[in-house]
């Protein structure tokens, strides 16, 4: 289902109920999330949490993105961690709110032209998606929290392409104090801006 056909401009269209409904049913249609059609029966029920690395009890990542705004997953690799962005994302679009915000579910990919910036990639994917994405429009729905940024494949990147991330999520973080985001990163030196957070292992549950 393409959403280019009938455009979900950022602000405040897509908080109407059927932009709202177009981009759920599109979500578990044609996103990632179908990548995962023989688990979606089940991912819903995994037993996932994440835990803050600074203590505290662990929690659904939902739940976790409406007590941080901003979310480092520092696990290693693991199911757990392969999953959870989906779970979260499937879970919103089932219908359980994450304040005013709407995830966008991207994997960040290691061939992706090293002279394209990260602010540039993201108008391509929501260009791809259908939403306006001009600079200032970007930019305002980053500042108001709209748009809960669910970033994975980072073990792909080289180093150069983790360091142009890494700052421009920093630089965001610094700028717009609502920004939302979640992103998976593995055992890194904290951020600026950002809190470190793992997935919980079962037995710990």
């Amino acid at each position: 289902m393409a959403l280019t056909s009938s455009r979900l401009p950022f602000l405040p269209r897509v908080r109407e109920g059927r932009h709202l409904r177009r981009y759920r049913q599109y979500l578990l249609e044609d996103n990632i999330l179908a990548h995962s059609a023989p688990l979606l029966a089940h991912l819903d029920r995994l037993p996932l949490r994440v835990q803050p690395q600074a203590g505290g009890a662990a929690v659904p990542l939902i739940e976790a993105a409406q007590l941080a705004p901003r979310i480092r997953l520092v696990s290693p690799p693991s199911p757990g961690r392969e999953l959870i962005l989906r779970q979260l994302c499937l879970r919103w679009a089932q219908g359980q709110p994450i304040q005013q915000t709407f995830p966008v579910l991207y994997n960040l990919h290691a061939d992706c032209d090293q002279s394209v910036m990260p602010l540039q990639i993201i108008q391509r994917e929501f260009a791809r998606l259908g939403f306006e994405h001009d600079d200032l429009t970007l930019k305002r729905g980053i500042a108001a929290g709209l748009w809960l940024f669910l970033l994975d494949g980072w073990d792909t990147l080289g180093c150069e392409a983790q360091a142009r991330w890494a700052g421009w999520l920093k630089t965001c973080a610094d700028r717009y104090p609502a920004m939302a985001c979640v992103v998976v990163t593995g055992p890194q030196p904290a951020w600026p801006g950002f809190e470190d957070w793992a997935v919980a292992d079962w037995a710990e549950r």
